[in-house]
């Protein structure tokens, strides 16, 4: 799980979409190394097994940006047993919108992307500086699905380390690989009657993917309206060059 452009290991059933980030080069050659950053989907109901698979990868603590009421109705109890430290930096407005299935075209999402990162501007400031400073090493960083709050946050980690945009989009693109077994780990709470018409409404529609457009567009249009992540973060008051010194000592090989 420490390539970034390979397909990911067959998804444990409480540890879906999870890799390591471990390989991924900068544009200056260096490389983040295994075990110091992680993602992936919230993980909940974990067996012995997989809490061994996260010892394994060197899990210490986790970054979860799901909303403010989604820990409690998932509760990571057993990583929270096995003294797994957590962050809760909530981000908002984006799978809670209730228009969110109606988005039509990939291009869509991704500017829905631009307005989530725009007015979670300040979360996003606080994770990274988690991230920078606080949060033992190794970090997995999840949402619900590790997909869309959780591709945020890494894309702006992986451009504050200088990784090249090809490797930010090919990450984000390899959480396709787990798109069926995440929509049915979000079906299997329905009653059994309810789950094949929930499929159909759901199935193919942009939320459901992690499509090159997407993060494409969200990338270049953030370019254009705030100058990146980094212009988006100085006009929320960031020091951007001490912070990407800060995450690039701590995360970078």
């Amino acid at each position: 799980m420490s390539q970034t452009d390979a397909e990911p290991e067959p998804a444990l059933p409480g540890l879906v979409n999870l890799r390591d980030l471990g390989g991924t080069p900068t544009g200056d050659g260096r490389t983040i190394p295994p075990g110091r950053l992680l993602r992936g989907a919230e993980p909940v109901g974990l067996d012995a097994g997989e809490l061994r698979t996260l010892e394994q990868l060197g899990v210490a603590s986790r970054l979860d940006l799901r909303a403010v009421d989604e820990p409690e109705a998932s509760p990571c109890e057993e990583l929270d047993a096995a003294g797994i430290v957590s962050y809760h930096v909530p981000f908002v407005e984006l799978s809670a919108a209730p228009d969110i299935l109606d988005v039509e075209t990939d291009e869509d999402l991704g500017r829905r992307y631009v307005h989530t990162a725009r007015s979670n501007a300040a979360n996003l400031q606080t994770a990274l500086e988690l991230l920078a400073d606080d949060a033992p090493l190794g970090v997995l960083v999840h949402c619900a699905w590790g997909k869309d709050r959780a591709g945020i946050m890494t894309a702006a980690v992986l451009d504050l380390l200088d990784v090249p945009r090809e490797r930010i989009v090919a990450d984000y693109v390899r959480t396709e690989h787990a798109v069926e077994d995440l929509l049915e780990r979000a079906l299997a709470p329905l009653p059994s009657s309810q789950i094949a018409a929930a499929r159909v409404r759901v199935q193919g529609r942009p939320i459901v993917h992690a499509r090159e457009a997407t993060i494409t567009t969200y990338l270049d249009d953030l370019d254009a309206e705030a100058g990146g992540i980094r212009g988006l973060l100085s006009d929320h008051g960031t020091d951007v060059a001490e912070l990407s010194d800060a995450l690039r000592g701590r995360l970078l090989g």
